[in-house]
């Protein structure tokens, strides 16, 4: 049985608001409702790591002091949602926003995060990098 656990991500100030739909399962919210900085992988990279590897938020590829209290932003590739989730949050994320490579597409998955977390589709991604790119 295919069952959906969809989750809403509002992105924005008041010049500019963006909707995006993802899925998880974390079962909470942010702790508070009040704007969270976003952070990509890559701009979180620990000074050991490759582009790459940060991007994808894999295990120590990120740096704490620049991951802290902002919502991490991954790329969905080789490493199980969960596991980046958990990247995350040891490095200090209040939350993070998987997004689809080229690869996966539009299929998103819904995976029990340790913390609030959702994975949106590529093109939901496209949209994502966009905004973080003109902020």
């Amino acid at each position: 049985m295919d069952r959906d656990f969809p989750i809403k991500i509002e992105l924005g100030n008041r010049k500019q608001l963006i909707k995006l739909q993802g899925q998880s399962l974390y079962p909470g919210s942010l702790p508070e409702q009040k704007p969270y900085p976003l952070v990509t992988g890559a701009a979180a990279r620990a000074a050991n790591s490759t582009v790459r590897d940060a991007q994808l938020c894999l295990d120590q590829s990120l740096d704490p002091a620049k991951v802290k209290g902002k919502i991490l932003v991954c790329l969905r590739e080789i490493t199980l949602p969960v596991t980046k989730g958990r990247v995350a949050l040891q490095a200090g994320a209040i939350g993070m926003i998987l997004v689809n490579d080229m690869s996966n597409g539009e299929e998103t998955v819904a995976a029990p995060y340790d913390l609030p977390a959702a994975n949106i589709n590529y093109r939901d991604g496209l949209t994502l990098f966009s905004y973080i790119n003109s902020t």
